[in-house]
C-alpha cells in the first residue's frame, strides 16, 4: 500500500515549508509507504523551488505560470503511482497521525468515497453511523468535502478526476465531490481529526484576488450547466487528459 501526497504550491515560501515539515513527519505511516508529487505554478520567489526540491518529491513540476488547479491535480495524478491519493494543501497543517487515521476509515467505510479532515470552515455534519461505522457522513445540506482530501485510486479509475473546464481557480472540487456523490459513494469527514488553516489569502485588491473571483463567478456558471446535464442523465465520467510536460 503506498500514498501519494499531490500539493499545489505557488510563492508562500515559509508557510509551504511548514506545512510540508509537519506533513510529512506526522502522518502515521512509515515513510516508505509515502510519496510526494508538487507542481508550482510560477513562483517568482527564488527560494520555493530548491525548498520544494529539499523534499525531495516523487514528481515535480515546475511552470512558468498558474495552469489552473485542475490541470495540475490532474498531471500529479497521472505520474502517482499510491493505491490511496491525496489533495494537499499547501497552508493547511495537518493533525498527527492524520494519513493513517484517513486510511483506516477508507477501509472501514463500505464503498468509501472522499474522506476529509475539517479544516474549520466549510462546517462538518454531526455524527452518524453507516453499515456499522461512526463518522461525520456527508448530508443533503452539508454535501461537500473540503480542505484536505484522501481517497482511493479505485475512485478516479470509475469517475475520471477534475474537469478541466474550471480553470483557473475554483468549483472544480465542488463539481467532483458531486460526482462522486451521485455515483452512491460514501464521503465523510474523519472524526477526531481537525486542521489548522494558516493563510486565507495573499493579500485584497491583489491581482490574484481578482483572479479568483472572476475564476469562480465564471466557474460557478458552468457547474450549474453541468448540473443540469446530469440532472438529464448525462455521464459522471470525466475522460483523464493526456499526460503533458509543465509549459
Amino acid at each position: 500500500m503506498l500514498a501519494s501526497l499531490m500539493m499545489i504550491s505557488w510563492e508562500r515560501h515559509d508557510v509551504t515549508k511548514r506545512v510540508l515539515e509537519k506533513s510529512l513527519s506526522n502522518h502515521g505511516l512509515p515513510q516508505s509507504m509515502v510519496e510526494l508529487l508538487v507542481c508550482d505554478q510560477g513562483s517568482t520567489d527564488q527560494r520555493v523551488v530548491p525548498m520544494i526540491e529539499g523534499f525531495r518529491p516523487a514528481y515535480f513540476r515546475r511552470n512558468s505560470g498558474n495552469e489552473g488547479c485542475a490541470h495540475s491535480f490532474n498531471q500529479l495524478y497521472l505520474r502517482s503511482t499510491g493505491e490511496f491519493l491525496v489533495l494537499m494543501g499547501n497552508d493547511i497543517e495537518m493533525p498527527d497521525g492524520w494519513l493513517a487515521k484517513a486510511v483506516k476509515y477508507l477501509e472501514l467505510v463500505p464503498n468509501s468515497g472522499l474522506a476529509a479532515i475539517d479544516w474549520g470552515h466549510s462546517g462538518v455534519p454531526p455524527l452518524s453511523t453507516k453499515c456499522g461505522v461512526e463518522a461525520h457522513f456527508l448530508t443533503p445540506t452539508l454535501n461537500r468535502c473540503f480542505g484536505v482530501t484522501v481517497f482511493r485510486r479505485s475512485l478516479i479509475e470509475a469517475l475520471g478526476f477534475f474537469e478541466e473546464c474550471y480553470g483557473p481557480y475554483g468549483i472544480e472540487d465542488s463539481s467532483w465531490n458531486e460526482r462522486v456523490n451521485r455515483a452512491g459513494y460514501n464521503s465523510f469527514y474523519v472524526p477526531g481529526l481537525k486542521s489548522r488553516h494558516l493563510v486565507h489569502d495573499v493579500g485584497e485588491r491583489t491581482e490574484y484576488r481578482r483572479m479568483k473571483d472572476e475564476s469562480l463567478s465564471r466557474n460557478a456558471a458552468i457547474f450549474s450547466e453541468r448540473v443540469r446535464a446530469w440532472d438529464a442523465g448525462a455521464s459522471l465520467v470525466e475522460p483523464l487528459p493526456p499526460m503533458r510536460e509543465p509549459v
